[in-house]
């Protein structure tokens, strides 16, 4: 008897919020859109960090980029990547021709910095963070 309740409870349920109306996705589904919109460069009040995350891209695809640039918790992560693909990926895209400010935020302390890399041969998405003191608490490359 039990069982049964529970399965009518949870047939009820399941008609109940079927005929609610749509369902929005949450998630990484609900971002898929906003996503599939290449966002548009805005203005660049710090232009002196933006060459400064050009020469980071150009030393992390040569496999230069000195630990010292890097804060202890991102060094592990970074450093690595600059033998892996992500780095492999941006010496084939050539020469960067510019770079475009896509957003500029704070956390905390921290500043956070999304750029569109535009390389000869293709563009990147780059996601920089600084910390207070200027190292590198994170760097995500990614092809766009």
């Amino acid at each position: 008897m039990r069982n049964g309740v529970v399965v009518m409870m949870v047939a009820a349920l399941g008609f109940g919020c079927a005929g609610a109306g749509p369902v929005e996705p949450v998630g990484p589904a609900a971002a898929a859109p906003e996503a599939a919109r290449p966002q548009k460069p805005i203005p660049d009040q710090e232009p002196e960090v933006t060459t400064q995350v050009g020469e980071i891209l150009a030393q992390y695809a040569n496999g230069t980029l000195a630990p010292q640039r890097l804060t202890e918790r991102a060094g592990p992560s970074v450093l690595p990547d600059q033998a892996g693909p992500a780095a492999a990926r941006l010496r084939a895209y050539g020469d960067l021709d510019k770079m475009e400010l896509l957003e500029r935020g704070t956390d905390g302390e921290d500043r956070l910095y999304r750029y569109r890399a535009r390389y000869r041969q293709g563009s990147a998405m780059v996601d920089i963070t600084f910390n207070k003191g200027g190292k590198i608490a994170r760097l995500q490359v990614r092809p766009e």
